[in-house]
């Protein structure tokens, strides 16, 4: 694993030779060369709320090394309540049938680290 991801996180994705890991550049690349099936919207906007939506879900998944095992679930537990708040700010007003409209688009894998 540590061949395909030097960082030891997930996810990873191998097309043939060309191996590429982050949520974000997987889910460009799969856009890109498979437009037929559209992970983004094609609106400017809406695309924009969901790279935005993106980045607070995963700015905060990584537990710092600092962090002892016994502060681990109260720290998980303050990320998580102050991403949650930040998207239900965020989405208030784009919300639909799903959290930015009435399609589902960008759907992330959180990092985990593997070792």
């Amino acid at each position: 694993f540590l061949n395909l991801n030097p960082l030891a996180l997930i996810p990873i994705l191998v097309d043939g030779d060309f191996i590429l890991a982050e949520s974000l550049a997987i889910i460009m690349y799969l856009d890109d060369k498979y437009p037929q099936y559209p992970l983004l919207p094609h609106d400017v906007p809406k695309r924009a709320l969901n790279f935005q939506v993106a980045h607070i879900v995963l700015q905060d998944n990584f537990i710092e090394k600092k962090v002892g095992p016994h502060e681990k679930l109260p720290w998980a537990q303050s990320v998580i309540r102050k991403g949650f708040t930040a998207l239900e700010k965020l989405l208030k007003d784009h919300a639909g049938r799903y959290a930015t409209g009435d399609e589902i688009f960008l759907v992330l894998a959180i990092h985990m680290t593997m070792l």
